[in-house]
């Protein structure tokens, strides 16, 4: 099987319209059914963790719990006597729409498996795996389908069973860690970017920060702490525009003294995505004063060992396939993968068609009907009526024996056939 005869489909996935309206219906029911207590007790823990960390990995946290931060802008609006629905930030509507896709499943759940989302959804690096599974579900619901959960307790088995009018199929979710295989995770650049950050505000300077690593950017923080140490002795030689060879690999400095010019933030944002390249981590912060950015510091971290993503990728697959769905049925594995936004380019003659059209070929993968990418979700709208969706990308299985699943669109748009 060659690659160009993996079908492949662009879709939309996860449509859902809400009424900004319903916001506090909505939210209420999540509540009631996560618990009032828990929700208060994690809010406060997040609140605490916010309160401790520094600007840098302050935003890596809000956005490592996005429920959380949601959920104290609610309550922050309703104590203050504010219309929510007139208020909606980014982070309550999609709160709002998340809501939506538990309240709507959770008639169809045991309590079993409600007790394990009540237990998963609120926060710890979990939370966004299994939400993703109440994502492809309610998908699936949408579509007309009826949701058969799996009684949690068993490694050995498939999220659930979806049944449709002409077929029934297992689907096993997957949540893809861009971390997964990474030389640079990014918990580890947050960390190195709070300590460089705080370097170059205690000097009074600015600019652009590029290391290219011989190795893995290290975790702990004595080891972040010496290279941070190779940058402050460039530093306090005097050296702000210097590229050279360290212990840990070049360190590229472009930078100044503090000037306090007000910066375009949007327009740096840009050319730092252009400029890190695909297999770099970046980060861009500026210090407010009188609530303006100023003196904005780059910071660009990559290594020079290729990193392992798309084999962590055929890894879970495999594993998936092989030891969690049961070879008896056509099976359906979706992927979500972190901090991707659109897929269109990896559609066509990309290293992860390559890869999948690799992976499917194996006999013992012929149960699998077809493995979906799915992007981070977006949502638009107007204050009262928000749309959300994420890209999605199919990729059906040519080898798989069941003739049932060739007609069925996993994901809404799909009219690729068999």
């Amino acid at each position: 099987m060659t690659h160009e005869s993996l079908r492949r489909t662009n879709m939309t996935v996860g449509f859902v319209e809400v009424s900004g309206k319903e916001v506090r219906r909505l939210v209420g029911k999540l509540v009631d059914f996560l618990g009032l207590i828990n929700v208060q007790k994690e809010i406060d823990r997040y609140q605490r963790r916010l309160r401790d960390a520094g600007p840098v990995l302050r935003g890596y946290i809000q956005r490592e719990y996005p429920w959380l931060e949601a959920l104290k802008e609610y309550y922050e609006l309703d104590k203050a006597g504010k219309s929510v629905h007139r208020n909606l930030t980014p982070q309550i509507r999609a709160l709002m729409v998340d809501a939506k896709k538990i309240v709507d499943l959770l008639p169809s759940m045991p309590e079993s498996v409600r007790t394990k989302y009540r237990t998963n959804l609120l926060g710890g690096t979990t939370a966004g795996g299994y939400f993703f599974e109440i994502a492809v579900a309610w998908h699936f619901m949408r579509m007309g389908c009826s949701i058969l959960w799996s009684e949690p307790g068993n490694k050995r088995q498939a999220e659930f069973l979806v049944k449709a009018p002409a077929c029934e199929f297992n689907v096993e979710c997957k949540r893809i860690s861009v971390d997964k295989s990474r030389k640079v995770r990014r918990r580890d650049f947050a960390k190195l970017g709070e300590k460089l950050a705080l370097e170059l505000r205690h000097r009074h300077s600015f600019g652009r920060i590029v290391l290219t690593l011989d190795q893995r950017l290290p975790s702990d923080d004595a080891s972040l702490n010496g290279l941070v140490q190779e940058v402050i002795q460039l530093l306090e030689a005097g050296k702000l525009q210097v590229s050279c060879q360290t212990a840990s690999g070049v360190v590229s400095l472009d930078l100044a003294p503090e000037n306090g010019v007000v910066a375009d933030l949007p327009t740096l944002y840009n050319d730092l995505l252009v400029k890190k390249g695909a297999d770099a981590h970046g980060l861009l912060f500026a210090e407010r004063v009188n609530g303006r950015p100023v003196n904005p510091i780059e910071l660009v971290v990559a290594s020079k060992k290729s990193d392992g993503v798309l084999k962590g990728i055929a890894e879970e697959i495999c594993h998936a396939g092989k030891e969690q769905l049961d070879v008896s049925k056509p099976a359906f594995i979706a992927c979500f993968l972190e901090e991707v936004d659109d897929l269109r380019e990896l559609s066509t003659d990309s290293g992860l068609q390559r890869m999948t059209c690799t992976v499917l070929a194996r006999e013992e993968l012929s149960h699998v009907a077809a493995v979906g990418y799915h992007g981070e979700p977006v949502v638009q709208g107007t204050p009262d009526y928000q749309m959300y969706a994420s890209r999605g990308l199919l990729f059906r299985n040519p080898n798989c024996r069941f003739d049932q699943t060739r007609d069925f669109s996993f994901l809404l748009g799909d009219t690729s056939g068999p």
